[in-house]
């Protein structure tokens, strides 16, 4: 960026650092050499304005990445429920396992559930099985089926990331969990400046997935979040309600394409 605008080309920074979680710190740093942020939440060219810099809202990847289309006519399966360790090794051995003691506990109590525990791209189905026994009403499924078995799921147990937002995307309650060394965890807690873990609570600003951090994410906290989603059709309902505003305020405009629109204004400014 720093060399860019040194030679006066125009630089257009596509997903947004997310320093109005943390870091202001960056925000000199984007008003000195950035032309234009492309923000992919809608909340965020708001932040950035207020400090002097041009943001736009052009979508998020996530919307194109999913054919919603296809996907939105996948029937709900209330015996299914969906498990989403991670796509990183270090929050996989973390909190399948907390995973799957919950779905040992729930199939005691709803013997027709099945929990599919959900393969991130980049992730072996070797290392998943360390952590979650084998068993007839436990299945394993390969990244390239995950946003289907996601949308077929009644509710969902969730490492916090990405997949929280598609999760919301699909219209799926889902219970969010992150653990950090203590270390990590009381570094993040100093720096960290927003109220959410979870994108889907971050856009709609409250409380729509529960946020077990840290000590939280136990089984029996997941239980006590999951429970009135399977005990209550109504409650789940109403989540599922809640969750079609985020696909409203994400929009449905291609985020690349957005983007690119934005690359050519800013390349016709500087020729001008």
């Amino acid at each position: 960026a720093r060399m860019a605008h040194s030679l006066n080309i125009p630089v257009l920074y596509y997903i947004a650092p997310q320093i109005w979680a943390w870091r202001e710190s960056r925000v000199r740093f984007l008003k000195q050499y950035v032309d234009r942020v492309a923000c992919i939440f809608p909340f965020e060219p708001a932040f950035f304005q207020r400090h002097g810099i041009k943001a736009s809202f052009v979508g998020h990847p996530a919307m194109e990445a999913m054919d919603l289309d296809e996907l939105e006519a996948v029937p709900r399966d209330n015996r299914q429920v969906a498990i989403l360790p991670g796509s990183r090794k270090r929050e996989i051995s973390s909190l399948l396992p907390l995973f799957s003691s919950s779905a040992r506990i729930l199939h005691r109590e709803y013997p027709d559930l099945m929990f599919n525990v959900v393969q991130a791209p980049g992730i072996k189905l070797d290392f998943l099985q360390r952590f979650c026994p084998s068993e007839p009403w436990i299945r394993f499924i390969p990244p390239e089926k995950r946003h289907q078995f996601m949308r077929k799921s009644r509710a969902a147990m969730a490492a916090s990331g990405t997949v929280t937002l598609e999760c919301a995307i699909l219209e799926v309650p889902a219970v969010v969990a992150y653990r950090l060394s203590w270390l990590s965890y009381l570094a993040g807690r100093m720096l960290i400046r927003v109220k959410y873990i979870s994108m889907p609570n971050l856009i709609l600003g409250r409380k729509v997935f529960p946020e077990l951090i840290q000590n939280r994410a136990s089984v029996h906290n997941i239980l006590s979040a999951l429970r009135p989603w399977l005990d209550d059709p109504e409650q789940a309902a109403q989540t599922r309600i809640s969750l079609k505003k985020i696909k409203t305020l994400l929009g449905s405009r291609s985020a690349s394409g957005s983007c690119a629109d934005l690359a050519l204004e800013l390349m016709k400014i500087r020729m001008i």
